[in-house]
C-alpha cells in the first residue's frame, strides 16, 4: 500500500511541475509582443567629379550609389546601427564634447619699461609706459562632434511595414577662426577665436519593408566641396515568433 501512495505523489508531483512550465511559457511570450526593428544607415562620399559626370547621362538613385559603392569607389564616413521596438525613440550617439568660449573681455593696463636707447635717455627719458590687453573668455558653450543617429518607428497592422522618422548627423572637427585683434596701429591678432563645426546632417520619414534599403539622401558636398555625401538606410523587422521558438 505504501508502494502505491508513492507513485500516486510523484504523479501529483510531475503533473504540477508540468502545469507551473507550460504557464510560464505562455506568459514569456505575449499575443502583443512586438517585434524589434533594427535600423542601420550608411553614410557614402564619392568623389564629385565622378558624380558630376555620371549625372549627365544618369540619374543618380539607390542602385547607382549601391552599385558604385559596391566596386569600390567612394568611403564610408559612418555606418551607425540602433535596434529600437515599435513606437519608441531611440538615438545612438558617438561624440566628443567641445567646450568653445562665446563671449570675451578686455583687460588693460599699463606698464612701465626700461629704455636702453642712449638718445632718449640723455634726453632724460628713462622709463616708457606701455598699454597691454588681454582677452579673458566669458561665456562657454558646448557641441557634440561625432555621429548621431535618432530613430522613431511605427509598424503597420501586419507587422510587415516599418514607418521610420531618422535624423542622422556626423558633426566634423571644427575649424577656428580668430575676430580679434589688439588696440594698436597694426591691429595685431588677439586670441578672440570662433569655431565653425562642419556637419552633414539628414532628416526624412520612410516607409520600408523588412531587409529593404532606400535612398533617404544626398548630393550635398562634403566641408570641403571635394565629395558628393549619400546616406542609405536599411531596416529588419525581428520575427518574434522564431526568436521564441529558438528558445
Amino acid at each position: 500500500m505504501k508502494k502505491i501512495q508513492t507513485i500516486i505523489t510523484r504523479a501529483t508531483m510531475i503533473a504540477m511541475t508540468l502545469a507551473g512550465m507550460t504557464c510560464f511559457a505562455q506568459s514569456e511570450a505575449p499575443a502583443t509582443a512586438q517585434p524589434d526593428l533594427e535600423v542601420e544607415v550608411r553614410i557614402l562620399q564619392f568623389n564629385r567629379k565622378m558624380i558630376e559626370a555620371i549625372s549627365r547621362t544618369n540619374t543618380i538613385d539607390r542602385y547607382v550609389i549601391v552599385s558604385l559603392f559596391k566596386s569600390g569607389e567612394g568611403e564610408l564616413v559612418a555606418a551607425p546601427v540602433v535596434r529600437t521596438r515599435p513606437g519608441e525613440e531611440a538615438c545612438l550617439r558617438s561624440v566628443v564634447e567641445y567646450v568653445y568660449p562665446t563671449s570675451f573681455e578686455r583687460e588693460g593696463r599699463e606698464t612701465t619699461q626700461a629704455v636702453t636707447n642712449e638718445s632718449i635717455v640723455a634726453q632724460g627719458n628713462s622709463s616708457n609706459t606701455v598699454s597691454e590687453e588681454t582677452v579673458v573668455p566669458q561665456d562657454f558653450a558646448t557641441r557634440e562632434v561625432g555621429t548621431i543617429l535618432a530613430v522613431k518607428s511605427d509598424l503597420d497592422a501586419n507587422k510587415r511595414i516599418a514607418r521610420l522618422t531618422l535624423t542622422p548627423q556626423c558633426v566634423f572637427e571644427p575649424v577656428w577662426r580668430s575676430y580679434g585683434y589688439k588696440n594698436s596701429p597694426a591691429k595685431q591678432p588677439a586670441p578672440m577665436e570662433q569655431p565653425f563645426f562642419p556637419v552633414i546632417s539628414f532628416s526624412a520619414e520612410v516607409s520600408m519593408s523588412s531587409d529593404s534599403t532606400v535612398l533617404i539622401g544626398g548630393g550635398i558636398p562634403n566641408a570641403d566641396g571635394t565629395k558628393m555625401v549619400y546616406m542609405l538606410a536599411t531596416v529588419r523587422i525581428m520575427d518574434v515568433d522564431v526568436k521564441h521558438a529558438a528558445k
